[in-house]
């Protein structure tokens, strides 16, 4: 994974970008395994894990559709050599969507045996591609975007949306905490002040996930 700080321990115009990749590649490499583990008994860990991926889920959604209507434009301007890197990410994008579907159609079934065997088989394929998708990311996009300055994230007069705020202690877990810090003091205050109550609510209801990191 690129670095989230510069070489000076600096926040870049990549540092809130890379750090949804650590959450978005943490909880693909958790999901196998925790499915894996539920039996036929499970049933409260079973919805626990619909509930996390409902998030999950939506944060990748969130993540792509800002990729898709801002950065990847705003890239494509700065370096029309990225054009066949771009169109292969949104070819991805579309590949992640069907693969998004087939898992929230198989959650259902947890913990049931039939429905774990499936689980696992496609949430280890959402990892695979994701890895691969997020290094392509990091590899082609990353050194484009920290060559601007604080604002090369603009487009016009839009900028990208900060996360949400049940997503920043997501976004913290299993992360370097001075890396979190640096990043998090870029934040509003009233945003960090809520961490305390968001980092309580994050571990109740990821208990099980947390407890299968791989």
């Amino acid at each position: 994974m690129a670095q989230i700080l510069d070489s000076a321990g600096e926040v870049t115009p990549a540092s809130m970008f890379l750090l949804i990749h650590h959450g978005l590649r943490r909880d693909a490499a958790r999901y196998p395994a925790a499915v894996a583990a539920l039996g036929p008994a499970d049933g409260e860990a079973a919805a626990e894990l619909a509930g996390s991926w409902a998030f999950y889920a939506d944060m990748l959604d969130r993540h792509h559709r800002l990729e898709d209507d801002l950065i990847f434009p705003l890239l494509l301007a700065e370096e029309p050599a990225l054009a066949g890197v771009l169109a292969r990410l949104d070819a991805e994008h579309h590949e992640l969507d069907v693969l998004l579907a087939e898992v929230a159609r198989v959650l259902p079934a947890l913990p049931e045996p039939g429905g774990v065997r499936e689980g696992v088989a496609l949430f280890t394929r959402l990892k695979d591609l994701l890895d691969a998708h997020l290094d392509t990311e990091e590899e082609h996009l990353v050194p484009v975007m920290n060559e601007r300055s604080a604002d090369g994230l603009r487009l016009g007069d839009r900028t990208p949306p900060p996360p949400p705020a049940e997503a920043l202690p997501w976004i913290e877990d299993g992360l370097d905490p001075a890396v979190a810090e640096r990043v998090f003091a870029t934040l509003p205050e009233g945003l960090r002040a809520r961490l305390p109550e968001l980092r309580a609510e994050y571990r109740r209801r990821s208990t099980f996930l947390r407890e299968h990191p791989r």
